[in-house]
């Protein structure tokens, strides 16, 4: 006998494969559209508290086999993205696609590899320029670093283009 708690109202597609012969799980779950404010408690405040609204569609595949940590993959399409911060205020559309796997170890922190599309994105409270409007591009998030290939917008009604990478600091 089990309770299972429904995170969120969406429709979701589960398939996956599990070989007694090799013992390697294969997991797909597809979601259809849910919005932030109809994720239940329980998952919601293990979200960033900046991230105020949002709609996703998740399309997620876990592999798993006893020689191997487990590797998530997959898309995740985020639309109306609102995230906040005190000084801070950026919208838009996001499309993550890549992957993450845990250490071998479990400590330590997840290995992620994603390139991130951005669309249709405003950032408003930019010191000396105020608000970024019509944002768009192509990054590229590791657990080391967020490279910029391309990111173009429009501010102080002049267009602009930037690119770079942007190495994230280690704790001591």
């Amino acid at each position: 006998h089990a309770t299972i708690q429904c995170p969120c109202e969406t429709t979701a597609q589960l398939s996956g494969r599990y070989p007694l012969r090799n013992r390697q799980l294969q997991c797909t779950i597809r979601t259809s559209d849910v919005a932030l404010n109809a994720i239940a408690p329980w998952v919601r405040e293990r979200l960033p508290s900046e991230l105020h609204e949002a709609v996703v569609r998740l399309d997620l595949r876990l592999a798993w086999s006893p020689q191997a940590p487990p590797q998530l993959t997959g898309r995740i399409d985020a639309r109306h993205v609102v995230w906040e911060t005190p000084t801070l205020r950026a919208s838009g559309d996001v499309t993550l696609e890549g992957g993450a796997t845990p250490p071998a170890d479990g400590q330590g922190p997840w290995a992620i590899r994603a390139l991130i599309l951005l669309r249709d994105g405003t950032v408003a409270g930019v010191p000396l320029v105020s608000t970024i409007s019509r944002l768009e591009g192509t990054l590229r998030l590791t657990e080391q670093r967020l490279e910029i290939e391309e990111l173009i917008g429009q501010s102080l009604d002049s267009p602009w283009r930037a690119e770079g990478t942007v190495t994230f600091l280690t704790p001591p």
